[in-house]
């Protein structure tokens, strides 16, 4: 292909991309955004708490106690933090955006970034040409298994894991000869490694446990061929000295984040495993798409699908010709160590996370004894780690393909097509205007000289998490902190998670609830407000 068709495909799979995954938003003119009231405010919520700690805004002088569940500390450490994913929503702040588009924004530009870093790796590290890297890159950027995950959008940035499986091919491999690399060539993907690791954990706590999670899984099964027995050991000991400087760096620059959440894991404790079990992966959550899927909805019918609990976190499938095109671009290049290490690694996440037949799974020696493997609760995420091997493999596919001329150019957009159809999903969305609308009602009804607020809607027909962010961001809005909160985790004693008034005898519990709150954290009482303004529906 001439290079001017390449570049026109290259950005034709992302314009088609962004489409699959960001339809609602972008044919609205941003009007409408991605997916619903309660996850996606909240990691909005995040960012914009992260922003005002920078800037100086008062009430978010202190990082890790947000102006939520008031007073309780340390309650941003009950969920991602987001920080390194986060300087490119600071920047459109900085620029004058409202919060809810420069958070459209930010997506925008995570979900690009996957697509940019994915293509580059698959092109320098994989070694296959453009066409093929482009859409392999699509494949990790756009798959429907990521799609299903916007609703949680600290999950739709995944680049660290490409740039640290990128640092570690470079390390074994160099520029691609075989050789391994010296001096500082080998500091530099050293680096880059263990910065990428660090970086994700401080994304993303599930991102950054699966990646290191997965690495260890890769060097296990490193040991079991004797030419990557070989490679590893090389590695080890010729960069042992670089490698303990980057362990010692990377525990430093974690140090801060791992206290915050150890203090947490104290405050409230680790997951019992029966809170765990509904979250691991069902053999059939690997062909499932969910009940959105233009293309495989109607397997909602049949009870293997319609009986897995958790279904929107369980959308693990790629799509039969999108799987078969996957396993075959990965069998025909078995001979070579990347390839064959990523199919191991497949292999054992899909053991580990399936909860099979009898009701047996492995998950429960890593929910028992690895440290962190405790903290997780949505364990089916770790199926966002397989979009590495899966680029990887339709990659190698369509490389094997050749791509010449005419006919290769049509079957190279009919396989793009094809994948792209499999992955194609109705997505829900909420219209930002109606948010502000509502988080208006609340901070409106706010009376002049409130400490801090408690947001108790009457007969509110939702879930307490719509209203719960409502307060949040209401709290925002007009700088007064909230004792309403919403996140992975609850302070301890917090008994306001049922905030919605629907008969007298409850309006009374919750204000018999905030004496004690105040009387718990010697707080002024006559300065606590309840306010109930009815929202819309």
């Amino acid at each position: 292909m001439a290079s001017a068709a390449v570049a026109a495909f290259v950005v034709l799979l992302w314009v088609g991309g962004m489409l699959l995954a960001f339809h609602p938003m972008i044919l609205s003119g941003l009007r409408l955004i991605q997916r619903d009231w309660g996850d996606t405010r909240l990691n909005m919520y995040i960012l914009e708490h992260g922003w005002r700690w920078l800037v100086g805004v008062p009430g978010h002088e202190r990082l890790w106690s947000p102006p939520v569940f008031h007073p309780a500390p340390n309650t941003f450490a009950y969920s991602d933090v987001m920080l390194a994913i986060a300087p490119p929503y600071w920047l459109l702040r900085a620029m004058g955006l409202p919060a809810d588009t420069a958070f459209q924004w930010w997506e925008l530009l995570m979900a690009t970034l996957n697509y940019v870093v994915a293509l580059l790796f698959l092109r320098r590290v994989v070694r296959v040409g453009t066409p093929a890297a482009a859409l392999g890159a699509a494949v990790f950027a756009f798959a429907g298994m990521r799609i299903a995950q916007i609703q949680h959008p600290h999950l739709v940035p995944e680049f660290y894991l490409v740039t640290a499986a990128w640092g570690a091919a470079r390390l074994f491999d160099g520029d691609g000869s075989g050789e391994a690399p010296r001096g500082r060539a080998a500091w530099w993907w050293i680096a880059l490694l263990f910065a990428s690791v660090v970086a994700q954990l401080w994304s993303a706590f599930y991102y950054g446990w699966y990646l290191v999670c997965s690495l260890g899984i890769v060097a296990a099964w490193a040991l079991v061929w004797r030419d990557t027995r070989t490679a590893l050991a090389r590695v080890v000991w010729r960069h042992a000295r670089a490698l303990a400087v980057a362990c010692a760096a990377s525990a430093l620059a974690l140090w801060p984040l791992a206290s915050h959440y150890l203090t947490a894991a104290r405050q409230v404790g680790m997951r019992d495993f029966w809170r765990v079990e509904p979250f691991l992966a069902r053999p059939a959550s690997w062909l499932f798409l969910g009940v959105e899927s233009r293309a495989y909805g109607w397997l909602w019918r049949y009870h293997a699908f319609s009986s897995i609990p958790m279904g929107y976190e369980q959308r693990l499938g790629l799509g039969f010709i999108t799987t078969m095109i996957v396993g075959a671009g990965l069998w025909r290049a078995r001979h070579r160590p990347l390839a064959r290490l990523l199919v191991l690694l497949s292999f054992t996440i899909v053991l580990l996370v399936t909860l099979w037949p009898g009701g047996i799974t492995p998950w429960r020696l890593v929910w028992a004894f690895v440290p962190g493997g405790a903290a997780l609760r949505v364990i089916a995420r770790f199926s966002l780690v397989l979009l590495v091997p899966a680029a990887v493999g339709v990659a190698l596919f369509v490389d094997a393909l050749g791509v010449r001329g005419w006919a290769g150019a049509v079957v190279l957009a009919a396989t793009a097509v094809v994948i792209g159809a499999e992955q194609w999903q109705d997505l829900l969305s909420y219209d930002k205007y109606a948010g502000r609308e509502r988080v208006a009602i609340v901070a409106n009804a706010i009376p002049p000289g409130c400490g801090a607020f408690l947001f108790a809607p009457p007969d509110g027909r939702q879930d307490p998490w719509w209203y719960h962010m409502d307060a949040m961001w209401a709290s925002l809005e007009t700088g007064v902190p909230t004792i309403n909160g919403y996140s992975g985790n609850e302070p301890p004693g917090w008994p306001f998670y049922d905030n919605v008034v629907r008969r007298p005898a409850h309006e009374r519990q919750l204000l018999a609830a905030l004496d004690a709150w105040a009387r718990r954290w010697g707080l002024d009482r006559s300065r606590l407000c309840m306010v109930s303004p009815a929202l819309p529906e």
